[in-house]
């Protein structure tokens, strides 16, 4: 059996102690981060959703067109057309 002094002792304590501080402060960064861009994409989604992007509107003369989108314009382009 090995004999350890107690400053060993306390500096493997310390030194454990500092990696398990990281670690969490690791994870709860992760969950922010994780967090922020979640919310983002949900905040997009519901901005585009209350636009109407993408949604066909018909109107009276027998013409319908495509909502415009407030960020994904150039995915999803304004198309118009006729219906009756």
């Amino acid at each position: 059996m090995t004999y350890i002094t107690t400053r060993q002792r306390r500096l493997q304590r310390r030194r454990q102690q500092r990696i398990n501080t990281l670690a969490h402060v690791g994870k709860v960064l992760a969950g922010i981060l994780m967090f922020l861009v979640l919310t983002t994409m949900f905040s997009v989604a519901f901005i585009e959703w209350l636009a109407g992007c993408g949604e066909v509107f018909y109107y009276g003369d027998g013409t319908w067109r495509t909502g415009q989108c407030v960020f994904m314009d150039s995915l999803h382009p304004v198309r118009e057309g006729v219906w009756k």
